[in-house]
């Protein structure tokens, strides 16, 4: 009688054992999927961030903002150098966007908009390419590649 009472109680400490452990592992489980799941997503969103070739404090003059809206693909370059700069091109993603020479003076911005790429669901690798001529320097290029929610 005595084995049969030791015997019985070995088994029910190892159910609730498996039982107890078994529900969490099943939560770690879950919770790893949910932890993965996110990182992922976040990895799979646009930065949003303006490349450092094309920021404005490496030479006083580049984009200081970008966005795709209605209107399609948007930079916004602004002058923060000592002297006046003359923007004589602008290419975003592949298309000019700027009719003519644009003069800005020190602290003015100038919008640059590409009306063929419009708001996508999905990230979207453009390239910027801005033309210059600042000072006695011409033909000085500022480039790079700028991500946002777009459809090319």
């Amino acid at each position: 009688m005595k084995n049969q009472f030791f015997t019985s109680r070995k088994g029910q400490s190892a159910i609730e054992y498996l039982m107890t452990y078994g529900w969490m592992l099943l939560v770690v489980a879950i919770v790893g999927g949910a932890v993965i799941t996110t990182v992922q997503n976040n990895q799979n969103e646009c930065t949003g961030e303006i490349p450092t070739s094309l920021e404005t404090a490496q030479q006083g003059f580049g984009v200081s903002d970008f966005g795709v809206g209605s209107d399609g693909a948007q930079v916004v370059l602004k002058n923060s150098a000592q002297d006046s700069v003359t923007v004589t091109s602008v290419s975003i993603a592949g298309a000019s966007d700027l009719s003519g020479s644009q003069n800005l003076n020190v602290g003015e911005s100038l919008t640059v908009t590409n009306s063929a790429v419009s708001p996508g669901t999905s990230c979207a690798e453009m390239n910027v390419e801005i033309t210059y001529d600042r000072g006695g320097l011409t033909n000085q290029v500022l480039n790079g590649t700028i991500e946002d929610q777009a459809s090319l």
